[in-house]
């Protein structure tokens, strides 16, 4: 009888993982089509360049022509459109469904996290819900952007270091999935102190040794310092300079100059204020710029990396910041607000019915994000069921969730988007998902004791 109930609840749990699999990839799919995502976004250009001339030069190069070596990207993105472009002359779209699988993924890995961390049925399911409805995740989903595969291979890290034992073998494997995902966004370093946040937290019971931890963390860290340390080794080699990407003055400079959030929608101006900038740069530093190597790639936009240009872009940059504190600070501040999961950015403007259901969704999603984790929070307080030690690391985990918001707002400033929080988002609406699952048991026996 025993092995039958056991049976059946593995028979329930396969059923549950591939529902949440095939429901998560039909919603992607009706969002792009209801919403008309976008495939095409500010930064996939120099992906798609990048990628190109590794397959047809085998050169890690922006430059149209393939000549000029780049530090600009990581290549992380590049190398996994490789295939892709190999494959099927049309990639993107076979790229963008690719990316929306990992998304289902994602949703699953957030379900069987959540189990093994001691939530039950209801509360997992909570947390894998908010992550299949999470609209930074359906959205960039179809853009041919890092942000998704670098997302899904941390989730893939940490679900490992909680489900898979802690053997050096596996510990390796959680490490190249998030040295992967360091690979495509190098601000995932700033992840760090979350990933050693996990292994304390999921340390096996009756082994809290610090010593031991110490060892697992430096085994989960080997491949990122392997490949981190193998890619600023080649920048030296190519680029003269030990550098893990050069500077992004540019792209910065073009944001602040024009008040905008990103560069989509703009890629004519942003050429033009690229051209702008260098030749401001000819006129007063013309010996210099003499013998700097300029890369163009396909649309017309130069890329300037050596030192001297970048520091002339980063003086640059502080000049504009501190002429335009003012007016910045607004755009600095919606995006905070779109950093802590409330998606003010997409208020519409005018008011149609699509933009209002989109705007409704991602405000509404982030509040009823916040509902849980103050759920969470107060516990036991509002009738929740949920035990006190899982109680606790699911709040050591937001607080190494809340860390890395604050890190990567300070290091991107002033173009922290939501999309950097990608990352962290199954964790977070993993936790939420406990939360809300003890509002829920509050009002279910709050509801019993009156009809009773």
């Amino acid at each position: 009888m025993a092995v039958s109930v056991e049976k059946t609840n593995r028979a329930g749990e396969r059923a549950t993982v591939w529902t949440l699999c095939l429901g998560s990839l039909v919603l992607t799919l009706v969002v792009w089509w209801v919403f008309s995502v976008k495939t095409v976004w500010g930064d996939t250009g120099n992906y798609v360049d990048i990628a190109r001339n590794l397959y047809l030069h085998g050169n890690y190069s922006i430059d149209a022509r393939g000549a000029l070596p780049t530090a600009y990207r990581l290549p992380g993105y590049p190398v996994f459109l490789v295939p892709f472009m190999a494959a099927w002359p049309a990639m993107m779209p076979v790229v963008s469904f690719v990316q929306a699988t990992m998304v289902a993924a994602t949703v699953v890995l957030v379900y069987l996290t959540a189990r093994r961390l001691g939530l039950d049925k209801s509360a997992a399911l909570m947390g894998a819900g908010l992550t299949a409805t999470h609209l930074d995740l359906l959205i960039y989903s179809r853009g041919i952007l890092s942000d998704i595969p670098a997302a899904f291979c941390f989730t893939l890290g940490v679900a490992l270091l909680v489900l898979a034992p802690r053997r050096i073998g596996w510990l390796l494997v959680a490490g190249l999935a998030i040295a992967v995902s360091v690979l495509h966004r190098p601000g995932h370093v700033l992840l760090a102190p979350l990933v050693l946040v996990v292994l304390a937290v999921t340390v096996e019971p009756g082994r809290p040794s610090l010593t031991r931890l110490l060892r697992q963390a430096v085994w989960v860290a080997l491949p990122t310092v392997l490949l981190l340390g193998s890619w600023i080794v080649r920048n030296d080699l190519a680029l003269g300079r030990p550098t893990i990407a050069t500077f992004r003055g540019k792209g910065d400079l073009f944001i602040v100059h024009y008040l905008r959030v990103t560069l989509d929608g703009a890629p004519d101006d942003f050429v033009a204020f690229d051209r702008e900038t260098w030749r401001r740069y000819e006129r007063e530093h013309p010996a210099e710029a003499a013998v700097q190597p300029v890369a163009v790639d396909r649309e017309g936009q130069l890329f300037v990396e050596t030192e001297p240009f970048s520091r002339y872009e980063a003086a640059l940059l502080h000049d504009e910041l501190a002429r335009r504190g003012s007016t910045i600070w607004r755009v600095v501040a919606r995006n905070a607000v779109d950093g802590l999961f409330i998606r003010v950015n997409d208020v519409p403007r005018p008011h149609d019915l699509k933009s209002l259901i989109f705007a409704g969704w991602g405000i509404g999603h982030g509040l009823v994000v916040w509902l849980g984790l103050l759920g969470l929070m107060l516990g036991r307080r509002i009738g929740g069921t949920l035990d006190d030690v899982t109680r606790r690391r699911l709040l050591w985990l937001m607080a190494g969730c809340g860390l890395f918001i604050v890190a990567t707002f300070a290091v991107q400033f002033p173009i922290y988007t939501a999309r950097f929080n990608l990352p962290i988002v199954p964790l977070v609406d993993l936790a939420a998902g406990a939360g809300l699952a003890g509002w829920l048991a509050a009002v279910r026996r709050r509801s019993s004791q009156t009809i009773a």
